[in-house]
């Protein structure tokens, strides 16, 4: 568990570690999938047997590459954008108005309002939302702050 306690990776280490074991798992199941389904297709057999192999590889096949593209598109679902792909930091400045904000990044994934009539609005760096950008605003609805992992 090292990759955990990495101090460069901070919260978002569990994540990665989550995901890593994931996509292990995807790939042992489709690696074998794949295995079993050339097998039945390869063997004199029934008909029956040769369809369900090539299913079988076709579905192995598909579900990793399924897992790799469609998480920009859940979010994207959900939250009505996709995560951003990159910090936008040198592209927000204090003082930017939440309309520009919205113009430059979107719908935030996240958006908190406190009771001193302060916003934050989080974006999502990735699909897992491991890393985030952040933007503050103030009670005239201005930016007053920018952070981000």
């Amino acid at each position: 568990m090292l990759i955990v306690a990495a101090s460069d990776l901070g919260d978002s280490g569990i994540y990665v570690v989550f995901v890593l074991f994931a996509w292990a798992v995807v790939v042992m199941l489709s690696a074998g999938g794949v295995l079993c389904g050339a097998q039945l297709l390869c063997r004199k057999a029934s008909r029956a047997k040769k369809v369900a192999g090539g299913a079988l590889l076709l579905v192995s096949c598909i579900v990793p590459i399924f897992c790799y593209y469609a998480p920009p598109y859940v979010v994207r679902l959900k939250y009505g954008s996709y995560p951003l792909g990159s910090q936008p930091r040198h592209r927000i400045k204090e003082g930017m108005s939440n309309c520009e904000v919205m113009t430059i990044l979107g719908q935030p994934q996240q958006h908190f309002k406190e009771a001193s009539d302060r916003e934050t609005w989080v974006y999502w760096i990735d699909s897992y939302g491991a890393h985030k950008f952040a933007v503050d605003f103030g009670p005239d609805e201005r930016v007053t702050n920018t952070y981000g992992n």
